[in-house]
């Protein structure tokens, strides 16, 4: 949370918004609604890092509630640790919403917890369309992401995000984000074989499952299925482990051994 909140800020301060004290409770000490939430809530300002690392640690309690509005109250910190106006101001159109229908999220907050900038693409640095400038991501990040949606190429992932400083990637896929990790850093040296951690909470994993990637002869389903966006729309439907297709946009042509596991499909 504090590095969101830091890399996310415009000026000198990052914002930590906090729920209301229990005096303002609602009714009959139940869950506060969102109306009362909002009214109620309180935000401090950190001229340090330090001192947001410490103000973190006293909230934390409040933002991990099981009832409470962590999310709600993290995205109200980033967007005032980023400032309304420059959250506008990343993205391609000033009217698109960090929130998108049925709640989910969009690219664009995806990326403001990612880089810090609420950008509306994934590639890296800028293009020119028609003479409207398309945001992506400019610099390295320090967590990546992956997505399904590259290897039916429709996005184009940048290696800003491909090639994080550490071996985490978020992933989207199947409508929803888990993430896949390393312990040790032969991800990113494309240090074949090596061995990822993948974890879904939506899915309600007991364990980490451990992914064991390797070079495959046959080339992966990369070689199998084709790469043109109509040789990948055919293979939906299909019985590929979506997991293993948003695996090979970043290590093409390799091979996924679930030692055990069952394959999610």
């Amino acid at each position: 949370i504090v590095e969101v909140l830091w890399q996310a800020r415009m000026g000198p301060t990052a914002s930590l918004v906090l729920p209301p004290p229990p005096e303002h409770g609602g009714p009959a000490g139940g869950r506060l609604s969102y109306d009362q939430m909002c009214r109620g809530a309180t935000y401090l300002a950190a001229s340090s890092r330090d001192a947001l690392q410490d103000m973190v640690r006293s909230a934390l309690p409040l933002y991990m509630q099981q009832s409470g509005w962590g999310i709600v109250l993290l995205l109200l910190s980033l967007t005032l640790s980023r400032g309304v106006p420059a959250v506008r101001a990343d993205m391609d159109e000033p009217s698109n919403a960090l929130m998108g229908m049925h709640g989910y999220c969009t690219q664009e907050l995806v990326n403001l917890i990612l880089t810090g900038q609420a950008v509306s693409n994934v590639f890296d640095g800028t293009r020119d369309l028609d003479g409207s400038q398309l945001r992506g991501i400019t610099r390295r990040c320090r967590l990546g992401l992956l997505t399904l949606f590259e290897w039916y190429k429709y996005v184009e992932v940048g290696s800003c995000l491909k090639n994080p400083e550490l071996p985490v990637w978020v992933v989207c896929s199947e409508s929803h984000f888990t993430v896949l990790f390393s312990q040790d850093s032969r991800p990113l040296r494309n240090s074949l074989p090596f061995d990822l951690l993948y974890y879904d909470e939506l899915a309600n994993q007991e364990e980490l499952l451990r992914l064991s990637i390797s070079s495959d002869p046959r080339g992966g389903w990369t070689a199998r299925v084709g790469d043109t966006i109509g040789d990948r729309g055919k293979c939906e439907g299909q019985n590929i482990p979506p997991l293993e297709c948003v695996i090979e946009t970043r290590w093409p042509g390799v091979k996924v051994n679930w030692n055990g596991a069952e394959p999610i499909l």
